[in-house]
């Protein structure tokens, strides 16, 4: 096509240079010309500032899905986080509670150990 428009105007210039148009005609035809390029050249514009919109929206929503995605990887870790202090925290208290049942238990037989060593000494006593 853009060959096809070439040969067109080569003819056109071979054409007036020869003397078979008037310099009317070859204004025009320079005209129409000037024409087409500048509305190429719009176009083209056209079509690069277009190029630069998309790919500015497509950085935009690449950030945004990153933003995103960092902020689900936050809640989970969050989630995680707090899944294992719950862990811990439970563990703490059970490990507390078998402790103070162990201390209880201790304080018993030492009670009781008293107890026994009284009952014993009142009966040396009463055998005496």
């Amino acid at each position: 096509l853009y060959a096809k428009k070439e040969e067109e105007e080569l003819k056109k210039i071979v054409g007036v240079l020869s003397g078979e148009g008037t310099d009317d005609n070859f204004q025009d035809w320079k005209k129409q010309r000037d024409e087409e390029r500048r509305h190429e050249e719009a176009e083209e514009r056209a079509r690069k500032k277009m190029i630069g919109l998309l790919s500015y929206e497509e950085a935009m929503l690449a950030k945004q899905k990153l933003t995103e995605n960092n902020k689900v990887k936050v809640l989970k870790t969050k989630a995680e986080a707090d899944k294992m202090l719950k862990e811990y925290l439970l563990s703490q208290l059970q490990q507390e509670e078998e402790t103070r049942e162990k201390v209880l238990s201790i304080q018993d037989g030492h009670q009781q150990t008293k107890e026994a060593q009284l009952k014993l000494q009142e009966i040396k006593r009463k055998m005496v």
